[in-house]
């Protein structure tokens, strides 16, 4: 799934389940992607998968908040028979907002409460050409899922419309699948009380303000 697991969102996801099993989503099954590979002409020799002696190759682009997943994501990658690798570097958001990276790994703020937020991200309106800046760099378009987007953006969250037009969004969206969801990642901010104290915490998760603690520190 494209959306978070926040208790709001929930009944999002009861409400696609059958569509998930329909399209597949989250299974893992080498037979089925050996049968797809060798059905478009692919063969695997010597551990890759190649087709005109050549290896199905393409690299990874991540960044440091990535660096944990990449290597996990190639490994499993390289067991179902991909010549894949990653890198990091220093112009990775050049290369995902000018879209010349070929595959990367990257996540999206958008729905907390309401799945409208999430799924307006990948409405054709954000594709740009590539070499030219893209925010939102999924480059996709569906002008059926448009048409979806653009009625969930006059549908209050509480109406009971808004289930049924997420629903048809995402038949759309599950069967071309733009983006391929991995995992639920958290953000992982460490807190350095050197200068600062009063971050947020498990014991006071609503401090907002942490005060200076040290001679000429500023306030925020």
């Amino acid at each position: 799934m494209t959306l978070p697991d926040y208790p709001p969102l929930r009944p999002c996801f009861e409400s696609v389940q059958d569509l998930l099993e329909k399209h597949a989503i989250g299974q893992h099954d080498l037979s089925r992607s050996a049968e797809i590979l060798t059905s478009k002409g692919w063969r695997r020799q010597n551990r890759y998968w190649t087709k005109d002696g050549k290896r199905f190759k393409f690299v990874i682009d991540i960044a440091t908040v990535f660096q944990d997943l990449g290597p996990v994501l190639v490994a499993q990658l390289q067991r179902a028979g991909f010549d894949a690798s990653f890198r990091m570097t220093q112009d990775f958001y050049t290369r995902v907002t000018q879209g010349t990276a070929r595959a990367y790994l990257n996540g999206h703020g958008g729905s907390t409460r309401d799945p409208y937020f999430t799924l307006s991200l990948y409405h054709s309106r954000h594709i740009r050409p590539t070499g030219t800046f893209a925010e939102y760099a999924w480059r996709w378009g569906n002008p059926a899922f448009d048409a979806v987007i653009e009625r969930m953006s006059r549908t209050a969250p509480e109406e009971p419309a808004l289930r049924a037009q997420f629903r048809e969004a995402m038949d759309i969206w599950l069967a071309e699948l733009p983006s391929i969801p991995l995992v639920q990642w958290q953000h992982r901010i460490a807190h350095n009380e050197t200068y600062w104290r009063g971050w947020p915490s498990a014991d006071d998760p609503t401090s907002t303000r942490p005060t200076g603690i040290e001679r000429g520190a500023s306030y925020c």
